[in-house]
Formats: C-alpha cells, sequence, structure tokens
C-alpha cells in the first residue's frame, strides 16, 4: 500500500514493458514472441523452431543424446555443469522451453504438435 500511496501522491504512472517483448517480433509477416525468439537467437536454435512459427519455444532437433545436449550448453555458456533428472543417454528430438505461462492459445497450438 506504501508505494500505492506514494504513485498516487507523486502523480508516478508505472508502464511495464514485458507483454511487449512477446508480440514484437515482425517475421514471415507475423509477429512472434520477442523473448522467446531472442532465446533461439542466444542458444543459435533458430533453425531447429517447430513446425508451427507461431510457438517459438518448441526446437526439433536432428536426433542427439541428453548428455550432447547438456555438454553443447556448458560449452556455449561457459557453465560449470547442469543439474539433470533422467538417463544421460536418453535420445532427444524435441526440446520445449517451459520457463513462462502457457495461455488458451499455446495448449491449442501444442495439441497438434
Amino acid at each position: 500500500m506504501a508505494k500505492k500511496k506514494l504513485l498516487d501522491e507523486g502523480g508516478i504512472v508505472v508502464w511495464r514493458n514485458h507483454d511487449f517483448m512477446h508480440f514484437g517480433i515482425p517475421q514471415n509477416g507475423r509477429y512472434i514472441d520477442g523473448v522467446f525468439y531472442g532465446i533461439a537467437k542466444l542458444f543459435g536454435w533458430e533453425n531447429y523452431r517447430g513446425k508451427d512459427e507461431r510457438l517459438v519455444r518448441i526446437f526439433e532437433f536432428p536426433q542427439t543424446t541428453v548428455a550432447d545436449l547438456a555438454q553443447e550448453l556448458i560449452a556455449k555458456f561457459g557453465l560449470n555443469g547442469l543439474r539433470i533428472i533422467g538417463a544421460l543417454e536418453n535420445d532427444i528430438k524435441k526440446v520445449g522451453i517451459t520457463m513462462h505461462i502457457i495461455g488458451e492459445y499455446d495448449k491449442e497450438i501444442l495439441k497438434n504438435q
């Protein structure tokens, strides 16, 4: 309440720019999620985006293993290691970044993946 009071008394408006990035990257005649587009670019995974380019947090890889993908990420980002739950020898074909709320729109797309 103290913050709200300070804002009201000072005539201050707070505008969060977070949501803008989720709609702000024009590509192929559409606007796609800029946050996950940036992650794909940072990871070097632009060419691995899934079939539906609206859902830029799903990536489809040539078959690799958990261990190989972990080593790639460790090397790329200079990490000391990664915590992995599961078998290192398991094959991976598809990766999803799940660090964000998935809305109804995304759920509809995911049903068809």
